[in-house]
Order: structure tokens, then C-alpha cells, then sequence
């Protein structure tokens, strides 16, 4: 395994199930995603609570109604979730995984060209991370939203 130091502290990708009981899936994904940021040459990206509501209001629509899509069951993109949850943004990116674990749902991200690029990406500097059970032995869902913030104050949108 690679261990990696950034800012002196010790970065390593995580393993364990976050349907397991005292697992942090939001810690897993942040240290996960990061370990590859910082083994790629980009910064790690700060965790965002307004990123991580936009990220878990999808996750949960996507799995009570068994979907994988980037529009919403209400019709919001991600980039109104993004908005109504407060964060103003220059860049904005949403991924998501259909995943029975952390790992399983970064390595589908990494294994897409198209999703490593926004996982990597260095304009992005804060994330959030949804999550959600998959019904009737369904894949449960993960959600990662990826922002750049457009440094103007930030207030919640209502719907």
C-alpha cells in the first residue's frame, strides 16, 4: 500500500464497508478521493456541509426510486441542489455510484475517464458526499458533489 504525507498529515485510501457499524462513509470518501488527488499532484479538497446536503438530498432520491441519473425525481440538476443548499460556486461537478461500499464507488469513478478528471480536477477545492441505501437488493447509492467556490458569502436558496 502507498502512504502518503500532505501538510504532515498521513493520507491513505480507505477499505472498510460504510454500511458497517461506526464506519464514517463521509471520512472514507473525503480520505479516499484525496489520497488520489494528492498522489495525481492536486491539493485535497475541504469537506462542505452545504455540498455534502446537495449531495445527500440526490443520493436518497436516487435510491427510494432505484435510479441513477443526474436530474432529480422534482426535476432540480445538480447544479440547483448545489445552489439551494447555499454554496456559490465558479466549478461545479456531481458523480454518482451505484456501490455497495466506499471503495467499490471511487474505484467506478477512477476507472471512468471522464469522472477521474472531475475527481482530480484542480479547480475544485471543497466536496460533499451522499449516501443512501439501495431497495430490494438494489446497489445503494453514492453521491459526490465537487465545487469551487465563487468566494461571494453564501446563503441558502429557497426552493
Amino acid at each position: 500500500m502507498t502512504t502518503l504525507v500532505h501538510d504532515g498529515r498521513v493520507l491513505t485510501p480507505a477499505a472498510a464497508d460504510p454500511t458497517g457499524p461506526g464506519v464514517d462513509f463521509r471520512t472514507e470518501l473525503l480520505t479516499s478521493v484525496n489520497f488520489r488527488r494528492v498522489h495525481a499532484g492536486a491539493r485535497p479538497l475541504t469537506p462542505d456541509g452545504r455540498l455534502d446536503a446537495a449531495a445527500q438530498r440526490h443520493a436518497a432520491d436516487l435510491a427510494a426510486h432505484d435510479l441513477l441519473q443526474q436530474d432529480g425525481t422534482d426535476g432540480s440538476t445538480p447544479w440547483h441542489r448545489i445552489r439551494a443548499a447555499g454554496f456559490a460556486f465558479r466549478f461545479a461537478a456531481e458523480l454518482i455510484a451505484p456501490a455497495d461500499s466506499v471503495p467499490r464507488a471511487v474505484q467506478l469513478w477512477m476507472n471512468s475517464p471522464r469522472h477521474r478528471d472531475a475527481v482530480l480536477d484542480p479547480r475544485f477545492d471543497h466536496l460533499g458526499t451522499g449516501f443512501a441505501p439501495g431497495r430490494s437488493g438494489a446497489p445503494c447509492r453514492y453521491v459526490l458533489t465537487l465545487g469551487q467556490s465563487d468566494g461571494r458569502p453564501h446563503t441558502a436558496v429557497t426552493q
